[in-house]
Order: structure tokens, then C-alpha cells, then sequence
């Protein structure tokens, strides 16, 4: 490589240092950093054209695949102003892997490690900052003359999570649900280098790392994300059945994990709050007098679903999705709806009443082909983070929100065009 590519190469390694950090970044910051990432990407391809492996085209299109349905849709069929705007904000999911398509070169492990510590560190900064505000907030008003008496009367109030978590939105700009994510993201790259690295670490090191994954996931409950919280446990799981072959200790580790979530349950009362939530009782249709974050649910995947059965081959648009749910909402109760705009609430749903079947089946594809890739190539954090956001796309619209886009679109572009896990330790070197 050139010592113009070489300069070149180190510029874009601190740009996406610098966009690792986005859970602490301003929206505008970030699209400036991904903007200029995209450019330089253009330049060294440009620069090294003679060399550009166009085998990967292929490849490339499975990544773009959701984007380019997206981009038919509205350039050729919907066109409406609100389509612009969805296509505007999945820009993400075509910038990222074509950007990594056009680089020639790849980023070593090392490097990749930098990444992770630098997201890592980004999330718990904005996390602690957030949920140690929001604590403190829900604590100013506890006392005499105050919301509640006591600190007893507050764990208790039915509307202590729904405080605690829009505190926590309204302090950090991200919604609880994105932030749970960013902490599960954080917890899978932590714990495959704790199971990777534990026999040979001393045994306070090994309490360190043990400590802070319990941290992580402690930071995570607080803000009662339910299905975040399963994505993390379910992909944590099968990540330490991939590592750990010995049956005993995945029989334990089994037993753990429910032992300790029923201490959790008993001991966070915004955690416990939000699972009480859960029941078959609950799966009735909202009113007035009964309406909680999960039975607002019901109506809302009632409505998702009758568009889809309706429109489930061509889809009704992008941009008149949220329109034709307000307008049965308004069939189910005006009154518990009419506060604010509700989505589907599951980005599968939301490509397939927006676009038609094949927006979920590119999105589901995606998912498969970046998972099984790296399974053969025996990189398995890749394929559990396909879990962790698959699990969390069943019950928020990820890819229409900055926060979500931008995680998935710039954390799965690093095991999109990659070497195999042995191949990146056998050629493990320190950045220069």
C-alpha cells in the first residue's frame, strides 16, 4: 500500500473511532462523520480502481437489498413527502456497507478491538450520566410535601418506570429502548473476549470483566426494556454454549441466568413493574380506564396486521403507513391512542405493510446470510448480534430511528466483508 493510501487509511481509522462514540454524539455530528467516512471511501476507491474486487458485488447487493426496495418505493410508486423522509432516514443501510465495499482494505482485529472499546465506553458514559439523573430526579420528589412520602411509596407508584425512563429519554436524547440495546451490543462484545481470554487471565482480572458484565446488565434492567433484556440473555446464552462444550456448566449457567433474573425481578422495581405488566389477561384491546405499555401493544399489532392482510403482496407505501394506523386506532379508542403518534412497533411489520412481503423477506435475509457467512468463517459474535437485533426488531421499528439505523447499519457493516476469526488472530498485530 502507498504511503498516500497509508495516510489515507489512518484518517478513516479515526473518523470511525470518532464514530464509534455516537451514543454520545449529537444526530448532526454523527451524520457529518458518516458523511465524510462515505467520501473517503469514495476517494480511496477512486485511487486504487485498478485493484477494486468487484467479486464482492454480490455480496453487496444482499446488504443493500432493504434500501434499494425502500428507495423503488418511493422514488417510483409512493413519492410522497413522509417516504422521502423514511428513505432519508435509512440512508444508513446503504451508505455503511457500500462504504466498506469501496475500502481496499480491511480493518485488522486490533483495530476492530479499538472500535468496540470506544462504543463500549461511549454507551456506559451516556448510560450511567442518564439513568443516575433520572434516579436523582425520581428522589427530589420523595419526602414531605412531596409526590411521595417515602422512598417505599415511590418503588411502588405503577408509574415509577414510565418516570424513570422518559427522565432518562428526555436527559440523553435516547430512547430507553436504543439505549437497552447499545448495552446488550456492549455486553456480547465484552463477554466473547471474557470467554476467549478467561483461562488466561488471573483471577482478579477475571472478577473485573465478571463485574462488568453483572454492571452492564444491572444498567440494562434499570431501564426495563423487556425485549432487549431477552435479545441479550437469549444471544449471551447461545455464545457461551458456542464457547463452553462441557454440559454441566451450560446446565449451571442455565440455572444462573433464572436465578438471577428472578432477583433482578425482585429486587428493581422498574424492572418488575414492567414484567408484571406481562399476561394473558393483558392481551385485551386498551381503553381508558386500562391501558399500560404492553396492551397498547394489542391494538397496535391488530392495526399493523389488518394492513398487512390487506395490502400484503404491494404494501400501501411508506409514507401512508402511520396514516392508515392512526385511522384504526381511532376505531379502537381515540382516547388512548390520540397522545402520540404509535408505529407498528415491529420493523418486520412496518417494511411489510409500508412496501409489501418482500421488504421483511430482504430484511430477514440479511439477517440469515450475515449470520451464516460468519458462522463458516467461525466468527460468532456477528450471528448473535443478529439475534440480539432480531429479537429487538420484534418489538420497536429499529431501522426508522437514527439511534437503531445507525447501531445496526455501522456495528454488522465490521462482519460483512470479513476474514475468518482465525485468520484475523493469526495476523493480529498493534496499530501502528
Amino acid at each position: 500500500m502507498s504511503i498516500y493510501m497509508q495516510r489515507v487509511g489512518r484518517i478513516i481509522f479515526f473518523v470511525l473511532c470518532a464514530l464509534a462514540g455516537f451514543p454520545l454524539l449529537p444526530v448532526g455530528a454523527t451524520s457529518g462523520l458518516i458523511a465524510l467516512f462515505f467520501l473517503l471511501s469514495i476517494v480511496t476507491a477512486i485511487s486504487n480502481y485498478k485493484t477494486f474486487n468487484l467479486k464482492l458485488s454480490g455480496e453487496l447487493l444482499v446488504y443493500i437489498l432493504p434500501f434499494l426496495i425502500i428507495f423503488v418505493w418511493t422514488i417510483f410508486i409512493d413519492g410522497s413527502s413522509e417516504a422521502h423522509f423514511y428513505l432519508q432516514r435509512s440512508l444508513s443501510l446503504l451508505v455503511f456497507p457500500l462504504s466498506f465495499f469501496l475500502l481496499p482494505f480491511q480493518f485488522s482485529l486490533n483495530q476492530k478491538n479499538i472500535f468496540k472499546i470506544i462504543f463500549i465506553t461511549s454507551t456506559l458514559l451516556v448510560l450511567v450520566y442518564g439513568e443516575v439523573t433520572a434516579i436523582q430526579f425520581l428522589f427530589s420528589h420523595v419526602g414531605p410535601n412531596e409526590f411521595w412520602a417515602t422512598p417505599a411509596e415511590m418503588f411502588k407508584h405503577p408509574s415509577l418506570s414510565h418516570l424513570l425512563r422518559s427522565t432518562f429519554e428526555n436527559t440523553t436524547t435516547i430512547h430507553p429502548t436504543y439505549a437497552c440495546l447499545y448495552l446488550g451490543i456492549s455486553f456480547l462484545f465484552v463477554f466473547e473476549y471474557f470467554l476467549e481470554n478467561f483461562r488466561e487471565f488471573t483471577v482478579s482480572k477475571n472478577i473485573g470483566y465478571a463485574s462488568l458484565l453483572i454492571f452492564i446488565i444491572v444498567l440494562q434492567v434499570i431501564l426495563a426494556s423487556r425485549t432487549p433484556f431477552i435479545g441479550t440473555v437469549i444471544s449471551a446464552f447461545i455464545l457461551f454454549v458456542i464457547y463452553q462444550k462441557n454440559k454441566l456448566y451450560i446446565l449451571w449457567a442455565g440455572i444462573g441466568i433464572v436465578v438471577f433474573t428472578v432477583l433482578l425481578f425482585m429486587l428493581v422495581p422498574s424492572f418488575s413493574a414492567r414484567l408484571k405488566e406481562i399476561s394473558f389477561e393483558n392481551f385485551t384491546l386498551s381503553t381508558s380506564k386500562n391501558a399500560d405499555s404492553f396492551n397498547l401493544r394489542t391494538g397496535i399489532y391488530k392495526c399493523s396486521i389488518d394492513i398487512v392482510e390487506e395490502n400484503w403482496l404491494t404494501g400501501v407505501g411508506p409514507g401512508n403507513v402511520q396514516a392508515k394506523l392512526d385511522e384504526c386506532y381511532g376505531k379502537i379508542s381515540s382516547t388512548v391512542y390520540n397522545e402520540r403518534k404509535y408505529d407498528t412497533h415491529n420493523q418486520f411489520l412496518d417494511y411489510w405493510a409500508g412496501m409489501g412481503i418482500l421488504a421483511p423477506l430482504s430484511l430477514l435475509f440479511l439477517l440469515l446470510f450475515i449470520s451464516y457467512k460468519n458462522l463458516a468463517y467461525k466468527n460468532y459474535i456477528p450471528f448473535c448480534l443478529c439475534i440480539l437485533f432480531f429479537a429487538s426488531m420484534l418489538t420497536e421499528n429499529i431501522l426508522i430511528r437514527h439511534h437503531g439505523v445507525v447501531a445496526f447499519a455501522f456495528i454488522m457493516s465490521f462482519y460483512i466483508f470479513t476474514k475468518s476469526h482465525k485468520e484475523e488472530l493469526a495476523n493480529h498485530k498493534p496499530v501502528k
